[in-house]
């Protein structure tokens, strides 16, 4: 298959695909759609930068779909440890030198949820779903309605303000 002929089929592969994820979100409610088409947008941009060494012997539509699962797959195992990353970086976030020799649990437990209380609503729900609950930012945005990027950050602010208010107290 010379190369203008796998430029075609992949444009035609990655609509197919594109419409299909569309498909899917829309006969399920706690699908996520944005990243679905966050994938099949993946996928073809690395095919189609790989597209003049690609050596395509069969079909298009068949190495198309194997790449999108490599690349669910890679998007999976990248969510898991930028969980884990984050889970250790909140262990190591509220060390106990930030806590003066006086301040005892009560107070602690204090400046916690007065700093919970006071981020923004939108902030706070994401906090609490991702601490007391323990769910995956895949959760998160799938129950809240916002991407996995937007629940990431609304994290890092919490532990942000966590941070301060343990420093200062």
């Amino acid at each position: 298959m010379d190369t203008a002929e796998i430029t075609s089929e992949l444009l035609d592969a990655y609509t197919k695909y594109r419409d299909y994820a569309a498909k899917k979100a829309a006969m399920s409610s706690d699908y996520e759609i944005e990243r679905e088409e966050d994938l099949v947008q993946d996928t073809i941009l690395r095919l189609w930068d790989k597209r003049s060494k690609l050596n395509i012997e069969y079909s298009v539509d068949a190495y198309f779909k194997r790449a999108l699962r490599n690349v669910t797959i890679d998007n999976e195992r990248k969510d898991k440890y930028r969980r884990i990353e984050l889970n250790q970086l909140i262990a190591e976030e509220v060390p106990m030198t930030y806590l003066h020799p006086t301040n005892d649990l009560e107070q602690l437990k204090r400046i916690l949820f007065r700093t919970v209380r006071n981020l923004p609503q939108k902030c706070r729900e994401v906090f609490i779903l991702s601490r007391k609950y323990q769910l995956s930012y895949k959760e998160i945005a799938e129950r809240t309605g916002v991407s996995c990027k937007t629940v990431e950050t609304h994290i890092s602010r919490a532990l942000r303000d966590l941070r301060q208010n343990l420093k200062f107290s």
